[in-house]
């Protein structure tokens, strides 16, 4: 009788010692490059994962809310995008077979293998929350999945509603497919080679030091996920832009002082966009995005519309923001003798404005209101005088003790958020009881 012949394949994956990778092989600043792309399910396999309570001594400090938030910006976002891990290795860690015929060339491709049971063998130069991020979202992603197959078979077995159990399947195929797409995501990497522990440390402040922060004012206009950075867009069209805007907003820079002819950051006008439509301290959640996306609730035509309601309001009761609309007064010049020229005013008009808007009054109303307050506008507030006793009488608590919003001698309130709660609470106040200045 034949003995059945059994066909071993020639590679056992499980059984090799490395993960082998295409990659290619450079130099850069003298030392070894290997640029990779590796799943993303196998980066908690292949490296280290950044523990939030342990500072390592050649990076900083990893904050478990920022990892959580790339983690779910990927799960969220199809179209999500990230740069490459920067990872440090030394030479003995990683061995890398060049293919032939590439002699004499700058670049070579070849197998980079990696080993498998070595994680401490690598570094993490630039990525720390990434990497941590895609650690917590494979896990969340497959606890999720085996939580809502068990809610399935329990209302199946349990004899549940169809309604019920339909939900229950409906999660699960959604879960699943979204396993299914993070199992088809890579990540780049770019490995580098350094043996000396100590200019590794360098490596690490060297990207710091050359890395330039993306300013808000950039991210609201480019960053169209959210509905009130849409309608940015919307408000500084050339069809529709409020005088007061035109050619007033400063699209790179976050703050606008001193001599800068702008009046206003563009991420400050998102602000003003947020508070008139949510109130100093509202914000928009998820609810409020998907209901815009949708086409309720607070869409990108109603905040248009809201904040240009606020912007004509501001013009008709301020003399000086009337002369900075029609050209007849620069922001510089309004900043050096007015507190209208300040962003921390503004917003706190945004919010009584908003507050007033939720008591009933009519535009008209506000208007008249803020006409009786133009006239404590300029600066700098002095005590002795009307206009210095009512903004120096609003007082925060800071520590337990009373906090002033104003100070003798200064140009604005306050920027500490307490501070600004309070004083848009006391102006909202005056209009229905006036202190003796107004």
């Amino acid at each position: 009788m034949d003995r059945p012949k059994i066909k071993i394949p020639d590679v056992l994956t499980g059984l090799q010692p490395t993960d082998d990778y295409v990659a290619v092989e450079c130099i850069q600043g003298g030392r070894v490059h290997y640029v990779l792309c590796v799943p993303m399910r196998q980066l908690p396999v292949m490296l280290p994962i950044p523990d939030p309570s342990r500072v390592l001594d050649d990076n900083r400090e990893v904050k478990l809310p920022r990892a959580r938030a790339f983690a779910n910006y990927v799960r969220e976002n199809e179209g999500w995008h990230a740069g490459p891990l920067t990872v440090r290795t030394d030479s003995a860690t990683v061995r890398f077979e060049a293919f032939d015929g590439q002699d004499g060339s700058i670049m070579r491709f070849g197998l980079l293998k990696v080993p498998r049971i070595n994680r401490d063998g690598f570094r993490i130069v630039d990525g720390q929350h990434r990497q941590l991020g895609f650690n917590i979202l494979l896990n969340e992603v497959a606890n999720d999945l085996i939580d809502h197959k068990q809610k399935l078979h329990d209302a199946e077995a349990r004899g549940e509603a169809k309604e019920l159990i339909t939900n229950f399947a409906k999660q699960v195929k959604k879960l699943e497919e979204l396993q299914d797409r993070l199992d088809k995501e890579s990540v780049a990497i770019d490995l580098l080679i350094e043996n000396d522990h100590l200019m590794a440390r360098q490596i690490f402040v060297d990207v710091a030091n050359h890395a330039l922060g993306v300013p808000k004012a950039v991210t609201a206009r480019f960053d169209l996920r959210k509905v009130v950075n849409r309608t940015l867009g919307r408000l500084l069209s050339p069809e529709r832009i409020h005088a007061l805007l035109k050619d007033k907003v400063d699209d790179q820079k976050d703050i606008v002082k001193g001599k800068n002819p702008n009046l206003l950051a563009a991420s400050k006008v998102v602000d003003l966009i947020r508070i008139t439509s949510k109130g100093i301290n509202g914000r928009f959640g998820k609810r409020d995005e998907s209901d815009a996306e949708a086409g309720t609730g607070l869409t990108e035509e109603k905040l248009e519309t809201t904040t240009t309601e606020f912007l004509d309001v501001l013009v008709s009761a301020f003399p000086d923001l009337r002369a900075v609309a029609d050209g007849d007064l620069s922001p510089a010049e309004l900043r050096a003798e007015s507190m209208l020229g300040s962003i921390t005013m503004i917003r706190v008009l945004a919010g009584v404005y908003f507050e007033l808007k939720q008591m009933g009054a009519g535009d008209q109303a506000v208007t008249s209101f803020f006409d009786k307050l133009s006239s404590h506008m300029a600066v700098p507030v002095t005590a002795g005088t009307p206009s210095g006793e009512l903004w120096l009488g609003v007082t925060s608590e800071k520590d337990g003790a009373d906090h002033p919003v104003f100070v003798d001698g200064g140009t604005a309130p306050s920027a500490r958020a307490q501070d600004v709660k309070v004083l848009v609470a006391a102006m909202t106040s005056w209009s229905s009881n006036p202190p003796e200045e107004l």
